[in-house]
């Protein structure tokens, strides 16, 4: 009774802990843990109306606490497993499960091997998940997959054996302890098993380590069970020794001696891998503020950080020389690192112009084609030198990486290899990788340089919303030879594609095609404002600054009013307005956002200026009439 108080305190701190970690799966095991335990107790006689107080009392504290920190948050979390598998998700764990239950059967025997989920669902999806799913959302797919039909049966052994242990326990007639002990360790068991039909539980150290014990809990049972007497409930004396072992000295020193060197051993293989964990993440946090950046802006003018990216990725190699998906990666940022290299070089080559001069120049020799590279692309050339090094290294550690192929296929030039080659690379990419946007783009080359251009555009088509760079190279390929209006019609960029387009078209100087992508894109942008308003403003200042480009000033000073309307605070959105209202001469609101600005800004003699250039106007008799405003609606009014 003395402790009781304790187990009641760390009972609630467990559960009100669990729940505010807002995780589905945790709250339904916490609330499954609770019920099959309670029942069980229940069965067995255990629980009474003290236990009943206490619960009651734990359910009171743990809603009180709820009600004050996150009760709100916990109800959506939950609300939403109604909808897991909704339309509005792009990739869900059904996807992901159907891809396993796919490939499961040709691993059936032996599994394609402890470790290789991750390489291997890619090649069974329907589309290109947007996230890497390193684990499978289900320890049995996982298990089923890397281990095959003997993982499967060895893992529900082991759950027969400590179901059965629990069982015995409680067949022990009048031994409560036993009994209780029973029920709490068959609940964790339980819930652990019906976790993992839904998560991977069992790849968290902290889960297992906790499924372990309680394991070891339950085999415990099973032995005390044995060796208890017919006629009493405890184990004899004599009857214990007789379970036990005798191990001799010298055996308990050579055991001592085998952990001793296996602990060491283990040290060694992980050492590496847990300095390499730092610059690793580090990198991948930097990798996905890029991508994010990307994807934000509609300008090809995006800096990345190549020289901080590719130090963390060395570093990472460096601990752990084995890491082949962080060779892989290195591999590709020095590929993107040496294109963005070639643009500001004296000789401004792309790599795929590089690679078929290269090719069809026929050097007799790899030194002869060594002295070209090096006369060609200079210093550059050793980023595809580690490109190609790290492309090989990735490989050899982890030959399902279908990325590298695609990299081989580029760069394999150097190694002296001819055209032939990059088909076998390309083909064994699509195999692991049916549905990456590198490896689609990579293809839809191949059938373009055979002359397939229609096979080629439809594998180009499902390679576009994939990824920026197979965006870029793209319209890099189809641009310079097509019209707007088709490049339209068979990509259907989004809102940002739009605008890489529009940047696109206006570098080759295609004024038809400029106004006929500026006028959708101001389109899809205004559709986009008016959905949301509260991120508005930078929408409305890009469809301004696009009529402008089209020299549709009117609808050009619309936008911005609406910028200015959508924050009213944003110094930024009112000066364009009032340099705008300026230029097309309505001088009385042009002197109002002029006095809001130096308002803010007092000190700015441009403001001031041209202040007093509007003031001036309004004087001489130059205002233009004050008209109604233009609509705004994006499917009637956008400039045509």
């Amino acid at each position: 009774s003395g402790v009781a108080p304790y187990l009641i305190g760390g009972l609630l701190a467990v559960t009100v802990a669990g729940l505010l970690t807002f995780s589905r799966g945790g709250v339904i095991s916490i609330l499954a843990a609770a019920a099959v335990c309670v029942l069980l107790l229940a069965r067995q006689g255990l629980f009474g109306r003290q236990a009943l107080i206490g619960l009651g009392a734990v359910t009171l504290l743990v809603a009180a606490a709820l009600t004050i920190h996150g009760s709100t948050r916990l109800a959506t979390r939950l609300e939403s497993l109604l909808h897991i598998a909704s339309e509005d998700q792009p990739f869900n764990r059904r996807m992901l499960w159907n891809a396993l239950l796919e490939a499961i059967p040709q691993y059936a025997v032996l599994g394609s091997g402890v470790g290789t989920h991750r390489e291997v669902y890619p090649q069974y999806l329907d589309e290109d998940p947007t996230v890497d799913y390193t684990h499978a959302e289900s320890g049995y797919l996982q298990l089923g997959l890397e281990t095959g039909v003997p993982g499967l049966l060895l893992m529900l052994l082991g759950i027969y054996f400590v179901v059965d242990g629990c069982r015995q326990a409680f067949q022990r007639d009048g031994d409560r302890r036993a009994s209780a002990a029973a029920a709490a360790v068959f609940s964790g068991l339980i819930v652990s098993a019906l976790h993992s039909l839904g998560d991977f539980v069992w790849y968290i150290p902290a889960c297992i380590s906790l499924a372990v014990i309680l394991a070891a809990c339950a085999c415990r049972l099973r032995q005390w069970h044995h060796a208890a007497s017919p006629t009493t409930d405890e184990p004899t004396a004599s009857e214990s020794e007789t379970t036990e072992w005798q191990v001799p000295r010298a055996g308990w020193i050579g055991g001592c001696v085998c952990a001793g060197l296996l602990t060491v051993m283990m040290v060694q293989t992980w050492w590496g891998p847990a300095f390499a964990a730092s610059p690793w993440e580090s990198y991948r946090k930097l990798a996905r503020e890029q991508q994010a950046a990307r994807r934000r802006t509609a300008l090809d003018t995006h800096e990345e950080p190549f020289d901080e990216m590719a130090r963390l990725l060395e570093a990472t190699v460096a601990s752990d020389p084995a890491d082949a998906r962080a060779h892989i990666r290195l591999a590709e940022l020095y590929r993107r690192w040496f294109e963005v290299l070639q643009r500001d070089s004296a000789n401004a080559m792309t790599l795929t112009q590089i690679r078929d001069a290269a090719i069809a120049s026929q050097f007799e020799s790899p030194e002869s084609l060594d002295q070209w590279l090096t006369v060609a692309i200079g210093p550059n050339r050793e980023m595809l030198d580690k490109a190609l090094a790290h492309t090989r290294r990735g490989l050899q550690l982890c030959p399902l990486q279908g990325e590298g192929y695609i990299y081989l296929a580029e760069l394999a030039f150097l190694e002296g290899q001819g055209e032939q080659a990059k088909p076998s690379y390309i083909n064994q990419a699509l195999r692991l990788r049916p549905r990456y946007g590198p490896v689609l783009m990579a293809a839809g080359s191949e059938l373009a340089m055979a002359g397939n251009w229609e096979a080629a555009i439809e594998t180009w088509k499902r390679a576009y919303h994939d990824d920026y760079e197979s965006q870029v190279r793209i319209m890099e390929i189809m641009a310079p030879v097509v019209p707007a209006e088709f490049f339209m019609e068979n990509f259907r960029p989004d809102r940002i594609g739009m605008g890489r387009l529009l940047n696109h078209y206006r570098g080759l100087q295609r004024q038809r095609d400029v106004q006929i992508i500026g006028r959708r894109y101001i389109e899809l942008t205004v559709q986009e404002a008016e959905a949301n308003p509260a991120e508005s403003l930078p929408l409305w200042m890009s469809a301004s600054s696009t009529a402008t480009l089209l020299d549709e000033t009117q609808y050009a000073l619309e936008f911005n009013r609406r910028a200015v309307q959508a924050a009213p605070n944003d110094f930024n959105a009112r000066q364009a307005l009032g340099n705008k209202l300026l230029a097309q001469r309505y001088y009385t609101e042009a002197v109002e956002q002029f006095k809001w600005c130096l308002s803010r800004a007092p000190n700015d003699d441009a403001l001031r200026q041209s202040l007093m250039a509007a003031t001036k106007g309004m004087h001489d008799g130059t205002q233009q009439p004050v008209v109604s405003r233009v609509p705004v609606d994006p499917t009637a009014s956008v400039p045509r």
